[in-house]
């Protein structure tokens, strides 16, 4: 069962630097912290582009990004890194 795997994912946001979004994504960063281990960003212009690297069950990684994703003008992708 898919669900309770632990897998390594990264997640990428984009999304326009405005104080409204951050935020959203800071709150939910501090809700999910358990599964977050690292973030790295950048701005470029009027833009912030995010990685997270996660580390958790499936379920509760697909919660956090699906929050994510909820949020207005943030754009987001996800991708699992598959250690052989």
């Amino acid at each position: 069962n898919l669900d309770n795997d632990i897998l390594i994912i990264s997640i990428s946001l984009v999304y326009p630097f405005k104080e409204i979004i951050n935020n959203q994504i800071t709150e939910l960063y501090s809700r999910f912290h358990q599964i977050i281990k690292t973030i790295t960003d950048w701005r470029i212009a009027e833009k912030k582009i995010e990685l997270l690297l996660v580390v958790g069950e499936f379920y509760i990684i697909k919660d956090l990004y699906k929050e994510l994703a909820k949020i207005k003008d943030v754009i987001c992708s996800i991708r699992e890194i598959v250690l052989d």
